[in-house]
């Protein structure tokens, strides 16, 4: 694989405490990716580049190899005079804002004391995070590799451990 290469794969994230935050087998519903474009983690990109077409790989990663370190000095607070409608604000949820650099996604944590209380950290950070992935496509299959992929595969078994084929059609899926 090679960078701005698209690829297509299954994904599931797990936190420790066993919170699934993302699984596109759920829905079948695989991601497509550009290598390099930092759709996801690089330390994910460099697990899938040793994976061939319809190979699994489960790893769990450190917060410095996932979404980074929580870091403190990305939560800060802002006068609620300075935001329309600070009371209205999502307590617990995510605003989007235009910043000199783009946009920026933050949570917003309180709304008292005439001061709104932010946190640009990723919601993910200074976590562990373990990573199921699968190769479905890298772009160089046939049509009747595609086929024969899980990808088009209904019968809802895909995932339900790396060791296990006992999926209704379990020959497309080796």
């Amino acid at each position: 694989m090679h960078s701005g290469q698209k690829i297509v794969i299954h994904c599931a994230g797990t936190l420790e405490d066993g919170y699934v935050f993302m699984d596109t087998w759920a829905g079948n519903n695989p991601l497509t990716v550009t290598i390099g474009s930092g759709q996801i983690p690089p330390s994910v990109e460099r697990r899938l580049m040793d994976l061939g077409r319809g190979q699994r790989s489960v790893f769990t990663l450190p917060p410095s190899e996932a979404y980074g370190e929580y870091d403190p000095s990305l939560v800060f607070e802002v006068p609620a005079d300075a935001i329309p409608n600070a009371q209205d604000l999502p307590v617990g949820g995510f605003i989007m804002v235009q910043t000199d650099q783009g946009h920026a996604r933050l949570k917003v944590l309180a709304v008292e004391g005439g001061m709104v209380r932010f946190d640009q950290n990723h919601e993910l950070a200074g976590r562990d995070i373990t990573f199921e992935v699968e190769l479905v496509s890298d772009g160089t299959e046939t049509a009747i590799d595609l086929e024969r992929s899980s990808k088009g595969c209904s019968c809802g078994a895909l995932r339900k451990s790396l060791a296990d084929d006992t999926c209704c059609h379990s020959d497309h899926h080796r």
